[in-house]
């Protein structure tokens, strides 16, 4: 199978077929074939194609060994070629961006999200050539051969796998080794363009398809990154503060911006031995009964009855109508519960606090 490609070797050293055009007697020794070794011959006089080589005689050579064997070589050649002139290699990592405007309220560095709901991510690059100066292929580290290792010259330990993904993915138990890993997918030439830029923006694997990076990396250290933005969201968004007061076992939700559940919390402090604080942005299509109130009460009433159970379910002290065995199930609707043993309705589940016949489910 006659296939033609732009790079070959040359006395193991990389060469590009248009360098070759006004250099033919700089390779004397002819060129082989990055993928199978085989003697290749240099086409460069067309005008209709560009510069390219070829193997000489007819055999069967693996277009995607050739992509691997080129990504590797050429990654190598241009990492070393930044050692030596002190230049930079970087590694773009995403950080996942937290507000830091209200770093002692009830949500100290939240993440802050998008209009679509998704998390939003920020970049820090990092310079590889300032941490690792060596650079090596398919070298034996324990059980695994990554196709390039980095390594720090005064700590073998500090290291970082690259992968390049031409067909198929790193193993699972590499990639849960705990090893950094940079695992890049190249399916044309065009895939190695980072090389020459000298630059790998990567994602991290539970990015998911909302970024466009063909890098996933493993392994590393992606915390938060701190933010102070103009507007801090917490102020446009809503809040639902769930609380059992001490005595009582009264329980109680109250709505309303961050600022307003924190002032809320801080008059009653010392009376609350359980709170929960819940999140609902009027931003998200998910939490839209913000924006009608009356119109999706039942989803704030769910919210309360869940909250209820797991404080029940938690050993902690507490009395709710909610939980009781006289409480008529199917009667419970729009803020209206109806209680069997008293035979009447009540619109507060606190009722139970004074009820001598509450009696809690198990």
């Amino acid at each position: 199978m006659d296939l033609t490609y732009p790079h070959a070797l040359s006395r193991g050293r990389l060469v590009r077929a248009a360098e070759v055009r006004h250099r033919k007697n700089d390779f004397p020794e002819g060129f082989e074939c990055i993928s199978c070794g085989e003697p290749m011959i240099a086409r460069t006089d067309g005008e209709l194609r560009r510069p390219h080589f070829a193997h000489q005689t007819d055999v069967t050579c693996c277009s995607e060994t050739y992509l691997h064997g080129l990504a590797k070589l050429r990654f190598r050649e241009i990492y070393l070629a930044c050692l030596d002139a002190g230049e930079a290699f970087e590694l773009e990592l995403p950080h996942p961006v937290c507000c830091d405007a209200r770093p002692n309220s009830f949500r100290p560095g939240c993440l802050i999200k998008s209009l679509r709901g998704t998390t939003s991510y920020g970049t820090i690059r990092h310079d590889l050539t300032k941490r690792y100066q060596l650079v090596s292929e398919e070298t034996i580290v324990g059980e695994f051969r990554p196709d390039i290792l980095l390594a720090n010259k005064s700590d073998s330990c500090d290291r970082i796998f690259i992968e390049f993904c031409v067909t198929h993915q790193s193993t699972a138990a590499k990639l849960s080794s705990g090893e950094r890993i940079v695992e890049i997918k190249v399916r044309s030439e065009a895939d190695l363009s980072f090389i020459d830029a000298r630059l790998i923006q990567a994602r991290t694997a539970n990015q998911g398809f909302f970024t466009a990076s063909d890098a996933t990396v493993y392994g590393f250290d992606t915390t938060r990154q701190k933010v102070v933005p103009d507007h801090c969201q917490c102020e446009l968004s809503r809040f639902r503060l769930f609380a059992v007061f001490t005595k009582s076992g009264r329980s109680f939700m109250y709505e309303g911006t961050l600022s307003e559940v924190e002032a809320w919390y801080r008059e009653r402090k010392s009376q609350i031995q359980f709170l929960r604080i819940y999140y609902g942005s009027i931003h998200h299509s998910e939490y839209s009964f913000w924006n009608d109130p009356e119109g999706d009460i039942e989803k704030k009433e769910e919210t309360f009855k869940r909250a209820v159970w797991n404080v029940r379910q938690s050993g902690q002290p507490i009395k709710s109508c909610l939980i009781c065995h006289h409480r008529r199930k199917e009667l419970y609707y729009r803020g209206t519960l109806y209680c069997i043993e008293r035979r009447r309705s009540f619109k507060s589940n606190n009722e139970a606090v004074d009820c001598r016949s509450f009696s809690p489910r198990t």
